[in-house]
């Protein structure tokens, strides 16, 4: 398997015509399911005034908080002042959801290096030179709802995903 990246793959569906160049576009990570009824038609809402207030060309959707897949440590000198497994990290995270304008196109054109024996991420190359440029905005999922974005990268993620979503389809 040939790792492209996701920035990669989006310059390729602007090349092949699978995105409109003409169109704005949403794009979502399937590995990172929401269930969040309404959370397309914000996430839409909220671009569209960002759009017309202030000219923005990207708008994120994120989740205040995530959480560690890791032990963190608290260290002072050779000891382990705290420990906690798996924390509660109080730091907005991307849902790998987002609404882009045409006019953000030129910058993956620009910054996307398709023949690059590297895979090209649209997170680490794009959104960064968009963000410096005061070009991206975001909506936040509300706090407190249940689990409304399910991130996915292990098996056991894989299983606790497929029981919430067995779980959101029959509510």
């Amino acid at each position: 398997v040939t790792r492209v990246g996701k920035g990669k793959a989006f310059k390729n569906a602007l090349l092949n015509g699978t995105i409109d160049r003409k169109r704005g576009c949403i794009v979502g990570y399937p590995d990172d399911p929401l269930l969040y009824r309404s959370a397309l038609s914000e996430l839409m809402n909220r671009h569209l005034y960002y759009k017309s207030k202030y000219n923005i060309l990207v708008t994120i959707l994120l989740v205040p908080y995530t959480y560690s897949p890791y032990g963190i440590a608290e260290i002072d000198g050779p000891f382990i002042k705290k420990f906690r497994e798996k924390p509660k990290i109080n730091q907005p995270a991307s849902t790998g959801v987002f609404v882009m304008e045409p006019e953000a196109y030129r910058y993956v054109n620009d910054l996307i290096d398709i023949d690059s024996p590297h895979p090209q991420e649209i997170e680490d190359t794009v959104f960064p030179v968009l963000a410096e440029e005061g070009k991206v905005a975001y909506h936040m999922l509300p706090e407190g709802e249940g689990e409304v974005w399910i991130p996915v990268n292990t098996y056991k993620e894989w299983k606790k995903a497929n029981k919430l979503i067995e779980k959101y389809i029959n509510s």
